[in-house]
C-alpha cells in the first residue's frame, strides 16, 4: 500500500510541475506580447521571466529529486 501511495504522490507532483510549466510559458508569452505592443524599446518582460523561472527551477528540483529518492 505504501508503494502505491508513493507512486500516486510522485504522479501528482509531476502533474503539478507540468501545470506550473504550462502556466509559466503561457503567461510569459503573453507578457512578451504586451511588452512588444506597448514599449518594444524597454524590454521588461525578462524580469518576471527570470524571477518566476528561478521558482520553476526550484519546483522542478523539489519534484524530481523527491521522485528520484522515492525510487
Amino acid at each position: 500500500m505504501a508503494a502505491l501511495q508513493n507512486t500516486m504522490k510522485s504522479v501528482l507532483a509531476d502533474q503539478g510541475f507540468r501545470i506550473h510549466l504550462i502556466v509559466y510559458l503561457a503567461v510569459n508569452v503573453l507578457l512578451f506580447v504586451i511588452n512588444m505592443m506597448t514599449n518594444p524599446n524597454n524590454l521588461w518582460f525578462f524580469w518576471p521571466l527570470a524571477g518566476w523561472g528561478l521558482g520553476l527551477i526550484g519546483h522542478a528540483f523539489a519534484v524530481y529529486q523527491s521522485v528520484r529518492t522515492a525510487s
